[in-house]
């Protein structure tokens, strides 16, 4: 046994943790403000904020150059979260209705990735999208 770890479990009493391990939980701990850091929601709305607000995005000119915004009240995920809620099924992404318009509340939805490509700029149907399944617990 590592004399850190030893000494630190002699002094502390408890079970022991190492501390570069112990250093990581205190990281995240002081680090996450909502827990949803790494999941599909999360990366989806970092996703969208990257194409609105990094001009050095590969798809800028398609979103932010175009002038899509994001709604002021998403630029911190909690706000988003609580309009969008949770992404339902790891196979879906965030969806603009009219593809002209900002990412708003009233102009996002969560659909099944493989119907994006249903919704464009260049295709003139009415997209509607399925039901979203019940999860299971």
């Amino acid at each position: 046994m590592r004399a850190d770890v030893y000494y630190r479990l002699q002094r502390e009493a408890r079970d022991w943790v190492c501390r570069p391990c112990a250093s990581a939980e205190r990281l995240r701990a002081t680090s996450t403000k909502h827990g949803y850091y790494g999941t599909p929601t999360y990366r989806s709305w970092l996703k969208m904020k990257d194409r609105c607000l990094n001009q050095n995005h590969k798809y800028y000119a398609l979103y932010g150059g175009r002038g899509i915004k994001i709604d002021p009240k998403w630029v911190e995920f909690k706000g988003f979260l609580e309009d969008m809620g949770e992404m339902p099924l790891p196979k879906y992404s965030l969806d603009r209705i009219d593809n002209d318009l900002d990412y708003t509340a009233d102009n996002c939805r969560w659909i099944p990735r493989r119907d994006q490509p249903k919704n464009r700029r260049c295709c003139n149907s009415t997209y509607i999208p399925p039901e979203i399944p019940a999860r299971e617990s």
